[in-house]
């Protein structure tokens, strides 16, 4: 996680999209050059679509804080007190449960977060 990202930090999981590798895009030979982040894959342009993705949005500029896709073997210690976590998906609402009894982290799912944003806006 870089430094200047605000915190805190609104950490989105979602189980069923696939992890694809940040080095190619989809289709490309193995060996191929990275591609920028914008053109990697259209698994981030996936996420960006849904309504989930647009209340971690309003979730994170509420707190004054940043959001974050959840990479489980990258972002685990990065999570921190006063974070929340979002998760879409039985595997990693377990991520989130496990994380919340060693950090003081809100865990909701996707669903709940849509409807916190609704009620307050």
């Amino acid at each position: 996680m870089r430094p200047y990202l605000a915190r805190p930090t609104v950490f989105l999981s979602i189980d069923s999209l696939p992890d694809p590798s940040p080095n190619r895009e989809e289709g490309a030979a193995p060996g191929a050059t990275e591609q920028p982040a914008a053109v990697r894959t259209p698994f981030h342009h996936a996420i960006k679509q849904t309504d989930t993705y647009n209340a971690a949005i309003c979730k994170a500029f509420e707190m004054s804080g940043s959001l974050k896709i959840f990479k489980l073997g990258e972002d685990v210690q990065y999570v921190r007190d006063r974070d929340v976590f979002v998760y879409i998906g039985d595997k990693s609402k377990r991520v989130g449960r496990t994380l919340q009894n060693s950090v003081d982290i809100t865990v909701m799912s996707g669903l709940e977060l849509r409807q916190s944003i609704k009620l307050t806006n």
